[in-house]
């Protein structure tokens, strides 16, 4: 038997960090809709009124500010990047919570077909690869869960299962 040159979970991780990096590319491109208050309200650390910052993003948006505060960590974390910037960045790393906890997934229950084209077909949906390439929230927080329950699922450790609830419950959060 020969065995091939790269695996399917080769080309998968392949897949995953060049969706990444692709959607990168758009990150300073124009925001539309919500995402503009996202981007505006990850400058929370930096503006001089902290109290009057939350409340005008609790009169523009009725989505929690969690997004927002995550933008904003990352945004005091990369002095050199602005809060539309950061909001993009934590958007692409969705790919990668979605990617891994597919492959979790697909593990968990013997999947036997080419992970790599059920991957590329769910990452070319067209509401997926719109949501990250626009930064809304809705993809970090489905993502994220959808990696987090893969990883409860899969784990019998309980100190991992508890680190992994959590997670799951700050996804749940942030929508």
């Amino acid at each position: 038997m020969i065995k091939k040159p790269y695996s399917d979970k080769i080309l998968l991780i392949y897949l995953i960090f060049f969706s990444f990096l692709v959607h990168l590319v758009s990150i300073n491109f124009h925001p539309t809709n919500f995402e503009g208050a996202y981007g505006y309200y990850s400058d929370l650390f930096n503006s001089n009124n902290k109290i009057l910052y939350i409340k005008d993003y609790y009169i523009s948006q009725f989505n929690t500010y969690l997004y927002s505060l995550l933008g904003s960590v990352l945004n005091a974390t990369l002095p050199n990047i602005d809060g539309f910037q950061a909001i993009k960045i934590i958007s692409a790393s969705s790919y990668i919570f979605l990617g891994f906890g597919l492959l979790n997934f697909l593990k968990l229950y013997n999947y036997k077909y080419n992970y790599f084209f059920f991957i590329l077909i769910i990452f070319l949906n067209s509401i997926i690869f719109t949501y990250g390439f626009r930064a809304f929230n809705d993809l970090f927080a489905f993502s994220l869960a959808i990696f987090s329950f893969s990883r409860i699922l899969g784990n019998y450790n309980r100190k991992r299962v508890i680190l992994d609830v959590i997670l799951l419950g700050f996804s749940i959060s942030l929508k």
